[in-house]
């Protein structure tokens, strides 16, 4: 595929920007690959309104629109304190009618799938 659409064989590829795709990754293993900023705010949209009501949401759509602008290594070490913040809040389950237990906040149970 690589081959494929690079006009020269001389050339060399010393990145890849993507638009979220699955599968496109694994072509280009061997060099560092991103999502463009507009597919990763989609995705974030996706778990996530835009008028968050509760705290922890703010903060997690908060960090969301920093996503483009932050280095990967900073990225992931915000994410990691705010799910060390909203632990408990992230935990916390509701019971239905027949007496099993759901998760209460199941949109935001795991926003990595979004990052």
């Amino acid at each position: 595929m690589r081959e494929k659409h690079s006009n020269r064989k001389d050339s060399s590829f010393l990145g890849v920007v993507l638009d979220g795709r699955k599968g496109v990754r694994e072509v280009f293993s061997d060099i560092p690959v991103q999502m463009c900023h507009f597919h990763q705010k989609q995705v974030l949209r996706r778990y996530l309104t835009l008028k968050q009501k509760l705290e922890a949401g703010q903060e997690l759509l908060a960090l969301g629109r920093i996503l483009p602008f932050s280095k990967e290594d900073d990225f992931i070490q915000l994410l990691e304190k705010w799910f060390l913040r909203w632990e408990d809040f992230l935990k916390e389950r509701t019971c239905a009618d027949v007496g099993e237990t759901f998760p209460l906040h199941t949109r935001r149970s795991d926003p990595r799938i979004a990052v």
